[in-house]
């Protein structure tokens, strides 16, 4: 019961935030960083496979990036190959939602959905492949701009943009289209 409470409090982004920025923040060191991010990521994997019995396919994909993305920095001394982590992390899963739609649909979109309520069934498939669709976009878009944060500002900067920038972004590019849409199948419906 504890273990599920503790690993549901680090699945939320702002434990997160709080736990890792202030490392970077005091230290200065992306070589920290990288260590807490490891550490951080590695615990999450292990707390969700104890307590619910599988894990993310998200929170395991990244996780297999950062280990050796991370691992990387720590031994070479370089943050390129963290800030990279986080470009690739947006582009395959903008790859999985595409390729998933064109094989089965917008089966990913459903099985997230799902995870909300019962109710997924009731989703028209126009909504979900419209969305697949956006989402998709817009993780290439992270990772696009994240590029642009690696190669054109300092290093401080990027780290201000992966903890407070990409998570704004993310939400705009998830949960506003995804209000809209809902709403707006919530009319037709009622139509």
């Amino acid at each position: 019961m504890i273990l599920k409470k503790v690993s549901k409090l680090l699945n939320n982004p702002i434990t997160m935030l709080a736990l890792i920025l202030p490392v970077y923040l005091f230290t200065k060191s992306f070589i920290y960083l990288s260590y807490m991010l490891i550490g951080y990521v590695t615990a999450q994997v292990l707390l969700e496979k104890i307590t619910i019995g599988k894990v993310s396919q998200f929170l395991f994909v990244s996780w297999l990036l950062i280990i050796p993305f991370g691992i990387a920095t720590i031994l070479l001394r370089d943050p390129l190959f963290l800030q990279w982590k986080f470009s690739i992390v947006y582009w395959l899963f903008s790859l999985i939602l595409i390729i998933s739609y064109i094989i089965k649909g917008p089966i990913v979109l459903k099985t997230l959905f799902s995870l909300g309520g019962g109710k997924v069934n009731d989703i028209p498939l126009e909504l979900l492949k419209k969305l697949t669709f956006v989402f998709a976009f817009g993780f290439i878009s992270i990772g696009f701009i994240n590029t642009y944060f690696i190669y054109f500002t300092s290093f401080d900067t990027w780290v201000t943009f992966k903890f407070i920038g990409a998570p704004i972004l993310l939400v705009l590019i998830t949960a506003l289209p995804t209000f809209y849409f809902f709403s707006k199948a919530e009319i037709t419906e009622k139509q």
